[in-house]
């Protein structure tokens, strides 16, 4: 088709020059139209809009796992009150990095900032819930702090590419995009980019809040679990 196009342009280019029109204006008339491809989401064509503010869920997200798990793995006597009072901490800590990641962040390198504040605010607590939550699970089952991080960091990839924004989820094998559900930073991203980069509304993303609530209280009780047998 480009081929074919290519020798109609050059053909008809020709044909007005015969006819004494000037190259520059065949050149310009030889269509009776000119595509104009203006991008709604992504004006700059670059990776500002369209990679940044994924990685950086994905960012909140292995930091948060890295750090609830190394505390979970050095507690050695699992105690309610050490468990909340990690919880209130960190989640205090990455309320101000999500705020500065999802905001002035944003503001500053010229990328889209479209989602109301409490929208957004809706979507991050049961996210850093989840996450917190996973990661002193994993804490939990895994006693070498320098496993949880390798691990931590080697998936980082992987949930990216899994999340269903670098890649469609359609294209995906299903037991792949299963595994990928069970990541807070899943519905987390998409959800976001819809709502920040794309202008969606708060109940155009209901299953995603949705899921990511179920992914909190899932992790919650299995840490209530894991501290009961511990305790028997």
């Amino acid at each position: 088709m480009n081929a074919g196009g290519t020798l109609g342009a050059q053909v008809k280019v020709t044909r007005a020059m015969m006819h004494n029109t000037p190259m520059e204006l065949a050149a310009k008339q030889y269509s009776p139209f000119t595509l104009n491809l203006v991008p709604v989401f992504n004006p700059t064509t670059g990776y500002g809009n369209y990679v940044v503010p994924g990685v950086f869920i994905l960012i909140l997200q292995q930091t948060l796992l890295i750090a609830s798990g190394l505390l979970a793995c050095a507690d050695s006597a699992p105690r309610r009150r050490n468990l909340v009072a990690r919880g209130v901490i960190l989640l205090g800590i990455y309320t101000v990095m999500a705020m500065y990641y999802l905001g002035a962040s944003f503001s500053i390198n010229g990328i889209n900032r479209l989602a109301d504040p409490v929208n957004l605010a809706m979507m991050m607590l049961p996210f850093l819930l989840a996450t917190f939550a996973c990661g002193s699970l994993i804490g939990r089952f895994i006693k070498r702090p320098e496993i949880i991080t390798l691990i931590i960091l080697l998936s980082s990839m992987p949930l990216l590419f899994t999340s269903g924004f670098v890649w469609p989820a359609s294209a995906m094998p299903d037991w792949m995009n299963a595994l990928a559900q069970l990541a807070p930073s899943t519905p987390a991203i998409l959800s976001t980019i819809q709502l920040n980069q794309m202008g969606a509304t708060l109940q155009s993303q209901a299953g995603h809040l949705v899921h990511l609530w179920v992914l909190a209280l899932l992790f919650m009780l299995g840490l209530v679990f894991t501290k009961s047998r511990k305790m028997d």
